[in-house]
């Protein structure tokens, strides 16, 4: 359960030990600072547009830097590679992606992007212990992850007693919480900067765009929260930057008439903890059985003790396999059982990139998931064999999905005969759907001469 890739800087102990019954133990502790948060974002592509194409933050966040290196493309399931002769290029500091003509964009092209960028409101650090214990019948293991904001470091804005109060009162939502973004300017007037000063208009006290020398100067940034939501627009003077001016609002209902407002909305502090046992033990002819049990905790305000009930949540798999020889050939047989509760949130996604997909599933509601597959392949000789399995998904009251997975490699002599196919049924209250994929191919080996 507990997959991560992080850039990081800091300092990472490891020690190792060997018992005299050949176990092994291997012990690691690791803490740094850490630059960057995760996020795994769907492109909407647009027909014959090759990009660029502009990812976005977790909490929406348009402008934002993503760290080198750390990103990871999917198109239909396929880890791309980085290069203007390969399948993309990135541009990190603007946060842009543009595909080369490798990879020509449809509107039906499926692009994932997982990556890591930059985010500066609060100092955050990461550390990690872990325990592994390796014997020749028996493995065991325990990680924990922990990574946090350090609540008291904002970096954009300042931490007074009122905005401390207005964070813990706002729960989880503090995103929408917003904060006035004007601030005094004591440098005097220049060109350079754009700067504003208060007027009293119409019984409202407004900004205005400063042109000279004012006894009282300010800055401001101004966000748009949507339309006829704000009390400013943007305006056509030619300044350097962007300026803002200030709309009446409808004089009979009192609306605002503009879409931009001088306020700054707050981050909060977060927290993301993870920790997971495991444990395996070989039977030897009764097969190999191996299990883990994982508890996740994620706190998206630490300042405030609101909407905390669904922070902690828990997951677990059980996992079993065996060889089986029957005369000549040999018959494996499989089976992995998977729960997660409705609030378990893993670090980092730990599914396939077309999970979701492959089951026709869009998860909208926390949930329960019970995830269970039967598996089995008959190993007929070293160059061919057959293979089945019957996988399900389910969600109460809200999805049930059946796979049947079944195919073969039969190689004879020249010829290989290749097919993996599957076949998914689903329902909700609403729908039910039918996923049928086949994959058949016949080939043969052609002898080759040298002249």
């Amino acid at each position: 359960f507990i997959r991560y890739q992080k850039k990081m800087q800091g300092a990472l102990v490891q020690h190792q030990q060997l018992w005299k019954d050949s176990t092994e133990a291997k012990y690691t502790a690791s803490y740094a600072l850490s630059r960057g948060k995760y996020n795994r974002y769907s492109l909407q592509t647009i027909e014959g547009n090759q990009g660029p194409y502009k990812l976005i933050g977790l909490k929406g966040e348009v402008f934002i830097i993503v760290l080198a290196g750390t990103e990871r493309v999917y198109w239909d399931g396929v880890l791309l590679e980085r290069g203007l002769d390969r399948d993309y290029a990135i541009d990190y500091n603007l946060g842009e992606i543009i595909f080369t003509a490798k990879r020509l964009i449809t509107k039906d092209s499926r692009i994932v992007v997982e990556f890591d960028y930059t985010d500066q409101n609060y100092t955050r650090s990461l550390y990690t212990l872990g325990t592994d214990i390796n014997s020749k019948r028996w493995k065991t293991g325990f990680h924990f992850y922990s990574e946090q904001d350090h609540k008291y470091t904002a970096t954009l804005f300042t931490l007074d007693s009122t905005i401390v109060r207005q964070l813990e009162m706002a729960g989880d939502n503090a995103s929408n919480t917003g904060i006035s973004s004007i601030r005094s300017f004591d440098e005097g007037f220049t060109i350079d900067k754009i700067l504003y000063k208060k007027i009293d208009t119409l019984g409202f006290n407004i900004l205005k765009v400063a042109t000279a020398k004012d006894s009282v100067l300010y800055t401001a940034n101004f966000i748009d929260v949507g339309y006829k939501k704000g009390n400013y627009i943007r305006s056509n003077d030619a300044q350097n930057g962007r300026v803002y001016e200030w709309v009446p609002p409808d004089p009979v209902t009192g609306q605002p008439n503009g879409n931009y407002e001088p306020i700054s909305y707050l981050s909060t502090p977060t927290q993301t903890q993870q920790w997971a046992m495991r444990g395996e033990y070989d039977f030897y002819k009764w097969g190999v059985v191996s299990a883990e049990f994982s508890m996740t905790n994620r706190d998206k305000n630490t300042f405030s003790g609101l909407n905390d009930e669904d922070n902690r949540g828990s997951g677990g798999y059980l996992f079993y396999n065996n060889l089986i020889k029957i005369k000549k050939s040999t018959l494996k047989i499989g089976y992995r059982g998977e729960y997660i509760n409705q609030y378990f949130d893993p670090i980092n996604p730990y599914r396939a990139i077309e999970f979701n997909r492959n089951w026709n599933f869009n998860k909208q509601t926390k949930s329960q998931e019970f995830n269970q597959t039967f598996s089995s392949i008959l190993q007929i000789n070293p160059n061919s064999q057959v293979q089945y399995s019957l996988s399900n998904l389910y969600l109460p009251n809200l999805y049930k999905g059946t796979e049947n997975g079944f195919g073969w490699d039969i190689s004879w002599k020249k010829l290989q005969f290749f097919s993996k196919n599957s076949i998914v049924n689903t329902s909700t209250d609403t729908s039910s759907s039918q996923f049928i994929r086949p994959n058949i191919s016949l080939s043969i080996a052609l002898d080759t001469s040298r002249v």
